[in-house]
């Protein structure tokens, strides 16, 4: 008989791999192998969505107030859980989904690159350039090569791309197509793009990115867009999944209101939503960046 360990595992292997199905959406090459990719059908689009933090047995509770997810889960297909990489941070996990290997492929092992400081103490820099990061290829990349328009909002491990048509970082470019088109329009300041990350809330970050999001797939109709929320994140490593704050911040992850509006008007042809989670609560032990050479 087949145990519940077997059928997760086997769920994994199936499931992991999200970038060969996204390339197969897109139509394009096989990430990681050589091949000569088929012309690209540019009338298909993807949207990746991580809502960090989220907990796959809230899903499970008809209670949970997220009824835009549990109508995604109604009318399209859904996996029971998904067994994440090791280490179970999220740029380790978020590079396994759009690279379809694992960190001892991709090498992104901490949330940014691990480097020396001029004392030779080690630190982890977050705002290095992806091709310094990540050591396997990508969903983007193929969808580049092929001929397809990227996009990302607040992904990680992807500073400085080549192969990203259009961007809404987590740290905003005051200079920035998109940026600039979002304050021309008058859906942000200057301001709020200047100071995005000083002394502001969590939530009202989801809300731009989420607004940047929706500005990028009407305006500019990328083939593929990854979408990362994290307020949802942060409130769980504060009060805990479970809390009070954990269920108000699930009603109010912007990303679940902007899938409904997505699929109730978009004009978009062949349109796939994709949504995940990554959910640890643990830390690694400071003791492996306390300086010490590695061995």
């Amino acid at each position: 008989m087949t145990s519940s360990r077997d059928k997760l595992t086997d769920m994994r292997r199936r499931l992991i791999p999200i970038a060969a199905f996204l390339l197969f959406v897109s139509s394009s090459a096989i990430v990681g192998q050589v091949a000569t990719p088929a012309p690209a059908v540019k009338d298909r689009h993807v949207i990746l969505i991580s809502l960090d933090g989220f907990p796959a047995i809230a899903l499970d509770n008809p209670r949970t107030p997220v009824p835009t997810l549990h109508r995604l889960v109604r009318e399209g297909a859904r996996a029971a859980a998904v067994i994440p990489v090791n280490p179970v941070v999220t740029w380790p996990n978020h590079t396994t989904y759009v690279t379809g290997v694992t960190p001892a492929k991709h090498q992104v092992m901490f949330n940014g690159l691990l480097t020396r400081d001029a004392a030779g103490l080690l630190k982890i820099e977050p705002w290095r350039p992806k091709r310094e990061m990540v050591k396997a290829p990508t969903v983007y990349d193929a969808a580049y090569a092929a001929g397809l328009t990227t996009a990302q909002v607040d992904w990680v491990a992807i500073h400085e791309p080549e192969t990203i048509t259009w961007a809404f970082a987590e740290r905003p470019n005051p200079a920035g197509t998109i940026e600039q088109e979002m304050v021309a329009a008058g859906q942000v300041s200057s301001d709020d793009i200047a100071t995005f990350n000083t002394n502001t809330a969590a939530a009202w970050r989801d809300q731009v990115w989420t607004d940047a999001a929706v500005h990028i797939l009407e305006r500019h109709k990328p083939n593929l867009l990854l979408y990362h929320l994290l307020a949802l994140d942060s409130t769980h490593h504060t009060y805990g999944p479970g809390t009070l704050a954990s269920t108000t911040a699930m009603v109010l992850v912007p990303g679940c209101f902007w899938m409904a509006s997505v699929m109730e008007r978009s004009s978009l042809n062949q349109l796939a939503i994709l949504s995940f989670s990554t959910l640890s609560m643990t830390r690694p032990s400071s003791s492996s960046l306390t300086g010490e050479p590695l061995r």
